[in-house]
């Protein structure tokens, strides 16, 4: 992706905005924050632009709402809330409209609003066939539930995972199964 986009002229194309997102994604669901330099600068030179179609941002908003999560800039994720919306019940790509949105909501300080969406992200990825996704969705939606912790929140994040493992086991998802036993053993939870 990075040499596709290295290939163009610089601008607003769809070649810097889908590299930029891809390549977020990608170090998001790896933690190899190596390449997100290239992510950034791809993302800028898209929203700098006025002649980006909003298609083209979309990608962008993406790619810096990753980066940011994985900087753990939460002010600059929970200020792309307002972008996502449009994308709600929608797949954008690597993952979900609900899933930014329950990922943008958590980070402004409203788990409760980041739940309802990242239950539809679950349910949309599901009815949709989107099994990757909904397994990353289970996972997040899991994680939520063990940090925010009230009444009956273990035990649904426990349902959230098994569902999550089965998915990872099935399509054979190693990165999303070590992630899922590595956030049910820190949760004292059984290792599966």
């Amino acid at each position: 992706m990075i040499e596709s986009a290295g290939n163009m002229p610089l601008g607003p194309t769809f070649e810097y905005s889908i590299s930029s997102a891809t390549v977020a994604s990608a170090s998001h669901m790896s933690g190899n924050e190596s390449r997100l330099a290239f992510t950034v600068e791809a993302a800028d030179l898209v929203l700098s632009a006025e002649n980006a179609t909003p298609f083209n941002q979309m990608w962008a908003y993406m790619a810096r709402t990753l980066v940011a999560l994985m900087r753990g800039d939460m002010p600059g994720v929970a200020a792309m809330y307002e972008h996502f919306l449009p994308l709600q019940n929608r797949h954008a790509f690597v993952m979900s409209g609900n899933q930014l949105l329950g990922m943008t909501a958590l980070a402004a300080g409203d788990p409760d609003l980041a739940a309802i969406h990242l239950e539809e992200a679950i349910s949309f990825s599901g009815e949709a066939g989107f099994r990757p996704q909904e397994a990353w969705s289970l996972h997040d939606y899991a994680a939520l539930l063990l940090d925010r912790d009230a009444p009956g929140d273990r035990e649904k994040a426990t349902e959230l995972q098994d569902e999550a493992i089965a998915i990872a086991t099935d399509l054979g998802m190693k990165l999303l199964l070590e992630r899922v036993l590595a956030q049910r053993s820190a949760s004292g939870g059984l290792k599966a």
